[in-house]
């Protein structure tokens, strides 16, 4: 009972969606906040938006500042995620803000465990040998998968109210 909308964004009508999902978009875009502003026009009343994106987090802060501090020599795990593909990184606070100034209600904003990389290709990616990032990985997955480890990713949830 579900019909998937072949539009592309800029042409779906005004109040023409029940849901929109977004897996790793709004960190894209130039501009997040128009781009949500057209998402919430898409939506009926009581619409519902979905989406994951990487969430600003203890990697990204110890990683830029690596990076400052040896003058880009030690710049692998900032590169990873602070990159010029991720132009806009939130935390919880500043997506509800921006998402309840457009309108949304019900705002959800939940910072969860998600690496889309196995754990070890994920290190090696950074410099670690991969004899030893194969180790580490071993401990990082059980952290992971109890989520114990660096909520690196944020699960958010909002609704176009009803009256709007």
């Amino acid at each position: 009972g579900v019909t998937i909308s072949p539009l592309m964004l800029d042409e779906q009508p005004p109040s023409s969606v029940d849901a929109i999902t977004m897996w790793c978009v709004v960190a894209h875009v130039n501009d997040p906040e128009t781009f949500l502003r057209e998402a919430f026009a898409m939506l009926r009343p009581g619409g519902v938006l979905f989406l994951r994106t990487p969430r600003w987090c203890v990697i990204d802060t110890v990683g830029t500042a690596a990076t400052r501090l040896t003058q880009g020599r030690a710049s692998r795990l900032a590169d990873r995620r602070v990159t010029t593909g991720h132009m806009h990184l939130f935390n919880a606070r500043n997506m509800t803000t921006l998402l309840e100034s457009i309108g949304y209600t019900d705002v959800v904003a939940e910072p969860t465990c998600h690496y889309p990389l196995s754990t070890d290709a994920y290190l090696t990616s950074t410099g670690v040998a991969a004899g030893v990032a194969k180790g580490l990985a071993q401990g990082l997955d059980k952290l992971i998968d109890r989520e114990w480890f660096v909520r690196n990713t944020l699960m958010v949830y909002a609704r176009r109210s009803e009256n709007r």
